[in-house]
């Protein structure tokens, strides 16, 4: 599911991190669109803040063929890593299309990673936000707790598993 070696991929007219991901340097809270983001581009390109430039989703990295670019198939795609997990690796998806999490893209996401013994963290629009531990996978109390408190609905996985 990677590119060919030779090929880059760049981001083109796709600005969804720009909704899905808070800026300090700019004050932009996750699930705002940043005020900078003009007709599907930014304003501020090329003295954006560092953690914009920083930013690479997982599309950019290779992840999933070339359709599956966020603004395509309506889901941006972070691996981050987080120590509350006995796999240390959290995949976050944000929704940046109303209800696409019922897509098949989107189901076969959630599958491949799951399969791979990944948790994720799932981002709806409407600000639900849904935590799904793969079969298998235990998860410390106090992890739970505190992902709970985030505002988390834990769920086991299952390939018949409706978001």
């Amino acid at each position: 599911m990677k590119p060919k070696s030779n090929q880059k991929r760049l981001c083109g007219d796709c600005t969804a991190c720009c909704f899905t991901h808070a800026v300090s340097e700019l004050k932009k809270s996750d699930g705002q669109l940043c005020r900078h983001c003009k007709n599907e581009a930014c304003a501020i390109y090329s003295h954006r803040p560092q953690s914009c430039r920083d930013f690479r989703c997982e599309w950019l990295k290779g992840f999933g063929p070339d359709h599956w670019r966020p603004d395509k198939i309506g889901l941006l795609l972070d691996f981050v890593a987080d120590e509350r997990l006995i796999s240390k690796c959290l995949l976050q998806i944000w929704e940046i299309r109303p209800n696409i999490f019922s897509s098949a893209a989107a189901k076969q996401i959630i599958d491949q990673v799951a399969k791979r013994q990944i948790a994720i963290a799932c981002f709806h629009l409407d600000g639900k936000k849904q935590f799904i531990l793969p079969a298998g996978v235990a998860l410390p109390l106090e992890a739970k707790t505190a992902i709970e408190k985030e505002g988390f609905r834990v769920l086991l996985y299952s390939p018949f598993l409706k978001l």
